[in-house]
């Protein structure tokens, strides 16, 4: 009996420090934008956005550990407008900042259809980047702040 005693609370011992360390692994929607046709996956490790018009400010928040570097490997295509990407620790400190226009998309557009005359119809389907990011706190929140933005996004860590 003594044994089965000690055996039980090495388990709850092993399933309370266990239990304290696991992540919450939830994306939870802190602000939404004004959008037209939006199409949005998210699961913590990934966020997915396209849409027509990304206008305000949306932001996705999600529970890391203090002080670890986390790789974001981000695509994106943004044909109409800005949008600005910024990582934001739990205070709103700003951590990194993207911007994202139009212009990117309409020069690469014209470089290569110069560098590729007798192509016909050229499509851009994304560019990308890594960020690596080390949290200050408890918390990264991913703040997209569309001007009239058309385009997608895609944020995985």
């Amino acid at each position: 009996m003594k044994r089965m005693k000690y055996i039980l609370y090495i388990l709850l011992i092993s399933v309370l420090v266990t239990g304290c360390s696991i992540i919450d692994k939830e994306i939870k929607i802190e602000s939404i934008a004004n959008h037209k046709e939006i199409k949005e996956e998210l699961k913590y490790g990934s966020i997915k956005m396209e849409f027509e018009l990304l206008d305000g400010e949306d932001i996705r928040s999600f529970v890391v550990k203090k002080n670890k570097t986390y790789k974001f490997d981000i695509e994106y295509i943004i044909t109409e407008g800005t949008l600005t990407l910024e990582f934001r620790d739990s205070k709103n400190n700003k951590l990194e900042e993207i911007v994202i226009t139009e212009e990117e998309y309409k020069s690469e557009l014209e470089k290569l259809k110069k560098e590729n005359p007798k192509s016909g119809n050229i499509q851009i389907h994304t560019f990308g980047t890594t960020l690596n990011l080390t949290s200050s706190d408890n918390q990264i929140k991913v703040v997209l702040t569309g001007d009239n933005a058309k385009g997608k996004i895609n944020i995985e860590w």
